[in-house]
């Protein structure tokens, strides 16, 4: 499902790169501003969903989205990799393909991985926005977190549903399991505090996945930390909620 229009083409570039062997798709804004943002997207799903708040965020900031390996069009026949080895192909794609430091966001289990860049790699990480962070200490378990994806689910528009179930079949069953067994044995409070850039987390009021309590008490463990809720957003507050987090995130790296 291909959510980019004509006219967003005008805005963004499309292409691949390759990082460690691994053939990535890369979107990136036609804009010339200071400072870049790189948005690393979650489980199962692919960057396209966050083509509104891409575009709500090139008007200020130049903007880097990724699929990572084995999601969305960054095809690989290889094994779902580790946090640690996702953070290894952020890092050198960011030397790279970058002036050499990003504004670091992530959404979802996205959360998990930036949160990994950021703790062993400080020097590519200028700040760090977490979206929707995973995974609630309350709740580790597949069956726990099944349930609040269905109920979350029913508060996400049409569109973002069709982007997780399109990407469900082109990731497949084994690696989102692989995957989300990682997920599950990860903790995002340990990793927190070993960050050393200003952080900035986001929470939805009405997520059900990543609830703003988890949230703040997540926020605890950074060592430079701030918390948001965006009233009424479910766990997708990067397409539900383009503008409002786009405001947060202007006030954030002021």
């Amino acid at each position: 499902m291909n959510l980019f229009t004509t006219k967003d083409t005008t805005l963004f570039d499309a292409s691949h790169v390759t990082v460690r062997g691994y053939r990535l798709f890369e979107r990136r804004s036609k804009t010339t501003h200071d400072q870049t943002v790189l948005l690393i997207h979650g489980l199962n799903v692919s960057e396209k969903y966050y083509r509104l708040f891409a575009k709500e965020l090139q008007l200020t900031h130049n903007v880097i989205s990724i699929d990572l390996p084995g999601f969305g069009t960054s095809k690989n026949n290889r094994q779902s990799l580790t946090f640690e080895g996702l953070a290894r192909i952020i890092r050198d794609y960011i030397s790279k393909h970058t002036d050499g430091s990003v504004v670091l966001v992530g959404q979802s289990m996205g959360t998990q991985v930036c949160a990994e860049v950021a703790a062993r790699y400080p020097d590519v990480v200028e700040r760090l926005i977490l979206i929707a962070p995973t995974v609630n200490n309350k709740e580790r378990t597949t069956i726990q977190q099944g349930f609040r994806l269905l109920q979350d689910s029913f508060r996400e528009p049409f569109p973002v549903n069709a982007i997780i179930m399109t990407d469900f079949f082109n990731f497949g069953i084994v690696k989102l399991w692989r995957t989300q067994r990682r997920m599950m044995q990860h903790s995002l409070e340990t990793t927190l505090t070993k960050v050393t850039a200003k952080t900035l987390l986001v929470a939805g009021e009405k997520d059900p996945i990543s609830p703003p309590e988890w949230t703040k008490w997540v926020a605890g463990f950074a060592k430079d930390s701030s918390v948001e809720v965006i009233a009424g957003a479910p766990h997708n507050p990067q397409f539900t909620h383009a503008k409002e987090l786009h405001d947060i995130c202007l006030r954030f790296l002021k």
